[in-house]
């Protein structure tokens, strides 16, 4: 891993998520947006989210307005963000039908690796069967 990888700082926060370390977490996320400079759609997104769980309520939202400004939504991830569970869901539903060219975010929806409690509701839980999670 490398330690000035703006990835690699963004999934260790995402981890610290995981396991409850919020201020950890806080700081990868910080720390990434450093490194990485100008960020992507992508990189917004999952820095928008990841200040979402850590109740970054502000940073989520700036970073959902830079994703949302290049009109080039990748993930399901952002939408968390600013509390839009509804498109989240309807964003699952329809990587379940492109699963081919979104392999990484299938796997992230049905592993559920960030411990995602959003992941453990009912109507996710349901969805992300078609993808392959089981109870």
């Amino acid at each position: 891993m490398n330690p000035t990888n703006f990835v690699t700082q963004m999934e260790l926060g995402l981890k610290e998520i995981g396991l409850g370390n919020f201020w950890e977490a806080l700081a990868q996320f910080q720390f990434a947006e450093q490194l990485a400079g100008e960020l992507s759609s992508f990189s917004s997104e999952r820095l928008a989210y990841g200040y979402s769980r850590i109740e970054r309520t502000d940073d989520a939202e700036r970073l959902f307005d830079q994703a949302a400004f290049s009109g080039d939504f990748e993930t399901p991830w952002s939408y968390p963000a600013i509390g839009d569970l509804q498109q989240v869901l309807d964003l699952i539903e329809r990587t379940t039908e492109k699963q081919s060219s979104l392999r990484w975010t299938v796997y992230e929806l049905r592993v559920n690796s960030w411990n995602d409690p959003i992941l453990d509701q009912p109507e996710f839980v349901e969805v992300r069967s078609r993808l392959g999670f089981r109870e």
